[in-house]
């Protein structure tokens, strides 16, 4: 049984999207914290950091018009929607966990994390 497939069935094709995002925020908190990762996400400049998001959500957007069937042009235009739903969606929760009350990104309400003593 393909799992990805059933799904698709069940929540149809561009209802996957939120649950993607959600995925992508997670990643890219993992990806920030990790400390295997921290080191090249510290390297992404700070006008450029809705940039991973995008390039997931595009991508996402155009594999998924890809496998669909859809020429080249149908195929760009699922990218826009992924970028509009995934992306915007990932960026938008994160933004809201991190000004939420948990220790999302720093400390609770987005305030910076107190210095070590």
């Amino acid at each position: 049984m393909d799992l990805i497939a059933e799904f698709q069935k069940l929540a149809g094709a561009r209802a996957a999207y939120p649950l993607i995002a959600t995925l992508l925020t997670f990643a890219i908190q993992i990806g920030k914290v990790s400390p295997y990762t921290k080191v090249l996400y510290a390297k992404i400049p700070v006008g450029f950091l809705w940039l991973p998001p995008v390039v997931a959500g595009a991508a996402a957007g155009f594999v998924h018009g890809y496998q669909t069937g859809h020429t080249l042009a149908g195929a760009l235009i699922e990218m826009v929607f992924g970028i509009f739903g995934v992306s915007l969606t990932a960026m938008g929760l994160h933004a809201g966990l991190k000004e939420s009350p948990l220790p999302w990104s720093g400390g609770a309400g987005g305030a910076p994390k107190p210095a070590a003593p």
